[in-house]
């Protein structure tokens, strides 16, 4: 995402007490955002938080809750919310709110690019929105370390026989591969398309923690209420969790009675 207009200008660390209002962008959960970790006397301030999101699985933990879990990207929530209030988009600011349709839907693809979805894209474009800059550094620009770490994901798939299908990355891997987490990004979705698949999910570790991302392509599927048994959210068919732990490799054999008349 360095690509985007003044990503420079992100900072990662704050003190709660420096700001009026806090605006708390697509996260269905607190824990999301990590700063429930390194600032945690905020989130009991909820008169300064505003929270705009799309996930159904939204906590509202906002004094403000804008949510919309019928969008199909935050981003798609702003653009509207800047039209309602009157604020002008400029085509950077198309550019960056076409980048959160673009990848929400994986290139319009997925189930959620919705006619709105595809108008709204319109209008952004009219606004001089560059997709053309977008679809190539999102979804064809990918560094060794990218390819070398998915490698390690493809190589460990299991599938179970009630059709779950598993893998993971360690902290080790990071490092073999010169990768970083954020690298990761859409390989899980490779996952759920392996046929037979109920639903995948993706496990890796990360500062003392396993996080989990679940996708899946069935409609009888809701893989966000099992995120929330383990304290996550997100959608129906796009969720994730994380709880305290580590990764270790298991490996189980089990025994087949033999039927009769089988022959060896």
């Amino acid at each position: 995402m360095d690509f985007l207009p003044d990503v420079q200008k992100i900072k990662e660390e704050f003190k709660t007490a420096d700001h009026d209002i806090y605006i708390v962008l697509d996260s269905g959960d607190k824990f999301i955002t990590k700063f429930h970790e390194t600032n945690a006397d905020l989130w009991p301030q909820k008169e300064k938080i505003i929270n705009i999101d799309h996930h159904p699985s939204n906590q509202n933990f906002g004094g403000l809750n804008i949510v919309n879990s019928k969008a199909a990207s935050t981003t798609l929530v702003l653009f509207h919310l800047f039209n309602r209030i009157g604020i002008e988009i400029d085509h950077q600011m198309a550019t960056c709110l076409l980048t959160g349709i673009y990848t929400d839907t994986g290139s319009f693809m997925h189930s959620n690019s919705s006619p709105e979805a595809m108008r709204v894209a319109g209008e952004l474009l009219k606004k001089g929105a560059n997709l053309r800059l977008i679809s190539k550094r999102v979804f064809r620009n990918t560094p060794l370390s990218t390819m070398m770490l998915w490698g390690k994901v493809f190589s460990r798939i299991k599938k179970n026989s009630q059709g779950v299908v598993i893998s993971a990355v360690t902290k080790r891997d990071y490092k073999e591969c010169s990768a970083t987490r954020e690298e990761l990004s859409g390989v899980v979705d490779y996952l759920k398309y392996i046929p037979g698949t109920k639903y995948a999910t993706l496990l890796t570790e990360e500062n003392g923690h396993v996080k989990s991302s679940l996708r899946t392509t069935r409609d009888d599927v809701d893989v966000a209420k099992i995120a929330q048994k383990l304290g996550g959210g997100g959608h129906v068919k796009a969720a994730g969790f994380s709880v305290k732990g580590r990764l270790e490799e298991e490996v189980r054999w089990k025994v087949i009675p033999k039927k009769e008349n089988q022959v060896e």
